[in-house]
């Protein structure tokens, strides 16, 4: 695709209406999903947070992690969260509380099996707890086992266990306050007291070193030395259930989930107002936090969080789950973790990047995005999707009817106008319906003239279709063919010339008449140029500081004017690994931004090119970039349309490191015992049949990888793998260091792991048993007599084996015979391999067997090109020969019975490979390709491959893996055949 940029002007034709928009009107909604719901609230703060004229449809969700109980193998139901310094997060659940540490879920269940409300982190790693019916803290012992101390025991028996529900815990002092519905406890070192409460109490909180709690039918009460207070206006919450407590810089701010907001400052409780009132009575206030920054953080009970400034004045707000939030916390990546009635969210948040995927109403594969006239307008395998926008800031998208299911591949705003590029040709719209203006079999690309402003080059399959604006309509100039050539991109080196990017192999220069009606000349730039690129192999061509460059297999070059020239594009081509996929785009303020369909770089001007990581699974594949106003830049990847706003930094992240999760001995009876995780002195280590080490850095980042070396065993690192444990078998006795470095996609640095220990030897290693060894020479003689027999035993087993083995092969004679007739029934006639029935029953086995161990199955569906062609010229007869002779070619590279072919229908085949990932896969289906455009190359015949690969798992058909490498080929189809696509991660 080209660059592109929407104007500013376009978007600012709408700026009344998208400030309107702005005015908070939300309604209570407990079942939103949350990428459904997109947040553009940025209003008036004070200092830095300057007002934004964003329109929501800009703005998109966080990036988000969600955790369900598929993760963490219990109930998904919580009740509290919180974190600690080493980045280790503490979930209450009805089940007990939930450690997420180095990557990994452990559940603590606790006395009777009790629900875990409260979590409080104090001093020396303890986690106090509060649950029903108990009280205590967890600790971590020096095998990374957590310990349950139950604190209730310490009162008398009438008092500690009928303690109901724990509602709060907080930290005092040395002293931790516990409060139930009916009394306060305290414990304070080996001292613990109680006192019964004046009324039902739910909420206490702490400010300037006092204690204060909400008493029902009473209100807001002081206590101290035993004594409840009432203070002054603290009646107002004597019907008033408050659900939320946040120390301020200058007091406390308690919330209410019907009645709003009241301040709690200088012993004086007041009722406060503020805008947003009537949104916080209908989301129902439950929770909340203070930021570093002063600003705050509130969870409601309809699934939103919302960001306020210490005014109160809202920042943002997004919709974080479709489930009750009932506690929030942050961790030390800059994190939000939102624990929830249904599930366990973590937002990156605040951070620059923000996601629209398929769960706000988009369908296909989001192909490009524009913003027009106050609208974002998303271009997918599906149609044309515009952004809709409720009273309550809710965005969601829907299809144009007049363009269709059909593919739009690119979108483009021209001097007020938006401009499509449709599988059936091109549209525009002046902000009302889009109307056809030019056909063009599966336009893909248009191209803005840089010499001729009212100029516009869209590429379609076959050629170059010349557009020129005149009166707001667009004349069709000239449609130039070229016939072979797989159009790629397009870039203008001067008013008339032109350079064209090929999937097929070499580019080509063209040269237009001043008013482009007539191609006066087409010249392929070969060897004789400069460069060599093989046939089949994709070019493409770009702009980059003014000067034509090309992008090949084999590096940059750029255009000096009579002969391309090696050029590492100021570095860039070092780190750049696809160099055939080169794509560049350039914002209004000089960035630059280059892509291939795995990488993305950045360069800010007078700067280096840097990468660009996003930490989320929804980043694994680019497609295009698109620049949009304000700033923004707009990243379609193969999952979702993410949005970066450099303005919005993260907060600053503390390094992680890789630890210890548990080592575990295993000895001669496979008894299992555990030794301690941390190594300041080498840790002995018994003689053991194995010993397993479970490692991990304390990030919720996703995608970690992780290599190892134990040294004093190996002499090198390992490959980097997402595996997090390593085993050793029966290590002889010796001092070692297990060394452990790791890696994330984001290109964080991770604190290396390195663990000593030292293995004992066993007791015939030592010096005495040297002395044990040599007297038991003495016995040599009668230790003869017994091999000999010994040795008579075994000429007789070696008969008995013999005869067994004889079995065994008539056995298996009669089992390939067997097989041989069940291939019969599923084989196919013509082609000899299986058919359409074999393939079915052998994808169903594949399926199911590759969905109990949760590896990757990998579909290849095979379609000959032009067969139709073929048969209407040949005949039936020779296009029969043709599809043995292909089925013949990719029978000598798919290794059944492991692997499957078959035959699917017609001049279709389909490979099944199983634990294939969609590299090797894909590289697979190169060998495919190549393999049946040898055999086809007397009569011309080449194929065509679509790749899709995917793990099999509950909730995914196994159809959908079929049908997206089917829709794979088709766009391998149109994107001019014998060429491989692949197709979206499932």
């Amino acid at each position: 695709m080209q660059p592109r940029n929407s104007s500013r002007a376009d978007w600012l034709q709408s700026g009344s209406d998208c400030v309107a928009r702005l005015l908070p009107s939300v309604h209570h909604n407990l079942t939103t999903s949350l990428s459904a719901v997109l947040v553009g609230l940025l209003l008036a703060a004070s200092g830095a947070l300057a007002q934004s004229t964003l329109p929501p449809e800009l703005i998109g969700a966080p990036l988000v992690q969600r955790y369900t109980a598929e993760d963490y193998q219990v109930a998904p139901r919580h009740l509290g969260v919180t974190a600690d310094a080493e980045g280790r997060i503490f979930v209450g659940n009805v089940e007990g509380v939930l450690v997420f540490s180095q990557g990994r879920f452990e559940t603590i269940t606790l006395p009777s099996w009790s629900a875990a409300r409260r979590l409080v982190v104090g001093p020396a790693g303890r986690v106090y707890v509060g649950a029903y019916d108990h009280f205590g803290y967890l600790a971590e012992d020096e095998l990374g086992a957590w310990q349950f101390t139950d604190l209730d025991a310490r009162f008398p028996k009438d008092e500690a266990h009928s303690l109901g529900e724990v509602w709060e815990l907080l930290l005092l002092g040395d002293a931790v306050y516990v409060l139930t519905d009916e009394r306060l406890y305290r414990i304070d070192g080996e001292q613990a007291d109680s006192w019964l409460l004046p009324g039902r109490s739910h909420t206490m909180f702490v400010d300037q070193g006092q204690l204060y709690l909400r008493i029902q039918s009473h209100g807001l009460m002081r206590f101290s030395e035993g004594q409840f207070t009432l203070v002054p206006g603290g009646e107002l919450l004597a019907d008033v259930r408050a659900n939320l407590a946040l120390s301020l810089d200058d007091g406390v701010l308690i919330g209410s989930r019907q009645d709003a907001l009241f301040r709690f400052r200088g012993g004086q409780l007041t009722a406060i107002k503020t805008p947003l009132d009537d949104w916080f009575k209908r989301a129902e206030l439950y929770c909340g936090l203070k930021l570093q920054d002063g600003s705050l953080v509130i969870g409601a009970l309809n699934g939103e969080v919302m960001h306020l400034d210490p005014d109160l004045r809202l920042l943002d707000r997004f919709q974080a789950s479709s489930y009750p939030i009932v506690a929030l916390t942050t961790d030390h990546e800059g994190g939000l973790w939102a624990a929830t009635d249904g599930d366990l969210v973590r937002a990156a948040w605040p951070s620059p990047w923000t996601q629209i995927t398929n769960e706000d109403g988009l369908l296909g594969s989001i192909e490009d995005s524009a913003f027009f006239q106050g609208r974002r307008y998303v271009a997918t395998s599906m149609g044309l999707f515009v952004s809709n926008l409720s009273p309550d800031q809710r965005v969601s998208f829907t299809r144009l009817p007049e363009l269709g299911s059909d593919e739009v591949w690119d979108l483009t705003t021209h001097q007020g106008m938006l401009l499509a590029a449709h599988r059936r040709g091109v549209f525009v719209s002046h902000g009302g319906p889009f109307e056809q203006i030019a056909e063009g079999s599966y336009a893909s690309d248009i191209v803005l003239s840089r010499f001729h402003p009212e100029r516009v080059y869209v590429l379609h399959e076959t050629g170059i279709l010349v557009l020129q604006r005149e009166h707001d309509q667009y004349r069709r100039v000239a449609s130039h063919e070229l016939p072979g050539f797989g159009l790629s991109s397009l870039v203008e080196a001067d008013a008339n010339t032109l350079f064209l990017g090929n999937f097929r192999g070499d580019p080509a220069r063209a040269t237009l008449s001043p008013d482009g009606s007539q191609m006066l000349n087409h010249q392929i730039l070969g060897d004789s140029f400069g460069i060599h690129v093989t046939d089949g192999e994709l070019s493409t061509v770009g702009l980059y500081q003014g000067a034509v460059v090309l992008g090949i297999a084999a590096g940059f070059y750029r255009w000096d004017g009579a002969r391309f020239v090696p050029d590492n594009l100021d570095g860039l081509e070092a780190d750049y690994e696809r160099r055939d996929e080169f794509n560049l785009r350039q914002a209004d303020d000089g960035r630059q931004f280059a892509f291939s369909s795995r990488q993305l770089f950045e360069r800010q001007p007078g700067q280096g090119w840097h990468r660009v990581q996003i930490s989320s699974p929804l980043a694994r594949g680019f497609v295009d970039v698109a620049m949009e106003p304000e700033g923004l830049v707009s990243v379609i990847t193969w999952g979702a349309l993410l949005t970066l706003d450099e303005r919005r930094s993260s907060p600053d992240e503390l390094a992680p490191s890789v630890s210890m999760h548990r080592v575990e001995l295993i000895g001669q009876r496979q008894a299992v015992s555990r030794l301690p995780i941390n190594s300041a002195t080498p840790i002995n280590v018994a003689p053991h049949r194995q010993l397993r080490f479970e490692f991990g850095a304390n990030s919720a980042e996703r995608g970690i990888e992780y290599r190892s070396r134990l040294v004093g065993f190996e002499s090198n690192f390992s490959n980097f793998s997402n595996a997090n444990a390593r085993e050793f078998s029966a290590l002889p006795p010796h001092v070692y260091e297990l060394r452990v470095e790791a890696r994330a996609a984001s290109g964080r640095a991770f604190a290396p792991l390195r663990y000593r220990f030292e293995v004992l030897p066993r007791w015939y290693q030592t010096t005495w048993a040297a002395w044990l060894i040599s007297g038991l020479m003495l016995v040599v003689g009668t230790f003869l007599a017994w091999v000999f027999s010994r040795w008579r035993s075994q000429k007789l087993r070696e008969r008995n084996q013999e005869l067994e083995r004889s079995i065994e092969s008539h056995t298996r004679e009669l089992e390939v015979a067997n097989q041989r007739l069940a291939k019969l029934a599923v084989q196919d006639g013509l082609t000899g391999v299986t058919n359409r029935r074999g393939f079915e029953q052998a994808y169903a086995r594949l399926w199911n067997r590759l969905a109990e161990v949760r590896q990757p199955l990998a579909v290849l569906m095979v379609d000959v090109d032009f067969f139709k062609q073929f048969n209407d010229a040949f005949g039936h007869l020779a296009g029969d020969e043709v599809l043995r002779s292909i089925a013949r070619a990719l029978e000598l590279h798919v290794h059944e019975p492991a692997e499957v072919l078959a035959r699917f229908g017609g001049e279709e085949f389909i490979v099944l490979l199983p634990n294939t990932q969609i590299d090797e896969a894909l590289n697979r289906a190169q060998v495919l390709r190549q393999a049946c455009e040898e055999a086809g190359k007397a009569n011309d015949i080449t194929v065509s491959v679509g790749v899709a690969v995917s793990i099999p798992r509950g909730g995914l058909k196994p159809t959908q893996l079929v049908d997206e490498a089917d829709a794979a080929l088709y766009r391998a189809k149109k994107a001019g055949r014998n060429r491989i696509e692949r197709g979206r991660t499932l």
